[in-house]
């Protein structure tokens, strides 16, 4: 793909429990890591540009447990059933302590139409500057139907 560009609209599809969810929370998290020290070198930089992750299907809780767990290296399932060994848990609090100071912006709002999305979009790059919005599970946002759309894909990118 030659990385991210500006402007690409970049679906990813495949069966349910073929990771997307975490190629998604895996790209928002290095996105945003990326995004924050270049802003902490460059003194005159306002603010970093931050990374939007609108969760139509997860709550805010699930997606950072699912990044953490991603990025501490350590099983979700461990974290849930408190079975995790001294080691993990300073990776947790380590990875955790960098988490809370990236640009990542995580709505868990469920049932979305694409205005307001979009809507949400436009504030968060007047606020805080914006470089990527990630939306998991598209199909679960409301559309408005456009006269003349035949189908779910131009309904979308009437919005995008």
């Amino acid at each position: 793909m030659g990385g991210l560009q500006p402007t690409d609209l970049i679906v990813i599809t495949g069966r349910p429990g073929m990771g997307k969810t975490s190629l998604a929370t895996n790209i928002a998290f290095n996105v945003a890591s990326a995004r924050q020290p270049a802003a902490q070198r460059n003194a005159t930089a306002q603010r970093p540009d931050s990374v939007a992750f609108f969760s139509l299907e997860m709550s805010s809780e699930q997606l950072a447990t699912r990044v953490l767990a991603e990025q501490a290296e350590v099983s979700s399932s461990s974290i849930r059933r408190g079975e995790i060994e001294e080691t993990q848990f300073d990776r947790l609090l380590h990875v955790r302590e960098s988490m809370r100071r990236l640009p990542l912006f995580i709505d868990q709002t469920g049932a979305l139409s694409i205005a307001q999305l979009a809507a949400r979009a436009r504030r968060l790059k007047r606020q805080r500057g914006l470089s990527l919005v990630i939306v998991d599970y598209i199909q679960l946002m409301q559309g408005k139907p456009q006269r003349g759309a035949q189908n779910r894909v131009q309904e979308v990118t009437a919005w995008a």
